[in-house]
């Protein structure tokens, strides 16, 4: 089984409908003790009714646990542990999404690969851990600097998708334009001491509905080797 960093449990959790409904639940039985301890110090005997009405409350939190576990473990499923983005399988859920979209009203979008250059080198450097370091970081750092209705994803190893709704090509290249450029200023601290850089190969292509989702991977994969053979912190983008 995967074990999830904390910051993936986060990312999932944090303004999460299911667990604010939870708390309150918790908040109204820990309201509800304190009133009959209340009644109790007051009467010495507490009424029938308000035990049933406090079974009632432990009974209802419990289920909205139980419903929030199994929501949590969902949603999970579809997270990488490490970085706490959107896994393969999700990637490949809104990619097929978007080519639906496309094939209806044909409203563009493109998707871009992204590939950490000479990540290789970091690992064998400065350890696994130095690397995973990086990775979380520059995971967070593309995901913060994206438009809100874009979503990246981690493909595999050191490679990430970015996915570009109402996006044409012109738009796509300016807009991993400046993430690249945001990667190549951002710093990873390491175990070291000494902050490490990273910078990134990205490959731009159209998401289409006429080749489909893997097809349409594969030409941005082969923009993102073209970006690498041109020397690498760079973009390359190709038509379809």
């Amino acid at each position: 089984a995967a074990v999830y960093d904390s910051a993936a449990i986060g990312t999932i959790l944090k303004d999460h409908p299911t667990l604010i409904a939870a708390h309150a639940k918790f908040r109204a039985i820990e309201r509800e003790v304190a009133r009959l301890d209340k009644l109790v110090d007051a009467t010495g005997r507490l009424p029938i009714a308000d035990l049933r009405r406090l079974l009632d409350l432990v009974l209802d939190a419990e289920r909205n646990l139980r419903h929030l576990l199994s929501d949590t473990w969902n949603r999970l499923a579809n997270i990488d542990p490490l970085t706490g983005l959107g896994n393969r399988a999700a990637m490949l859920r809104r990619l097929t999404i978007e080519c639906d979209r496309h094939a209806r009203t044909q409203q563009p979008c493109c998707l871009a690969v992204l590939d950490l250059d000479f990540f290789k080198e970091v690992n064998d450097s400065f350890g696994h851990a130095v690397g995973d370091v990086m990775l979380r970081s520059v995971a967070g750092l593309l995901a913060a600097s994206i438009r809100p209705y874009d979503e990246v994803f981690r493909y595999g190893g050191d490679e990430f998708v970015l996915c570009l709704p109402n996006t044409d090509l012109r738009t796509a290249w300016a807009i991993v334009e400046r993430l690249r450029l945001r990667v190549a200023q951002w710093t990873v601290p390491a175990r070291s001491g000494e902050p490490l850089r990273a910078t990134m190969s990205i490959g731009v292509a159209p998401l289409s509905a006429t080749i489909g989702v893997d097809a349409s991977l594969e030409l941005a994969d082969r923009a993102l080797y073209r970006a690498k053979t041109n020397g690498r912190n760079t973009i390359a983008v190709c038509a379809g």
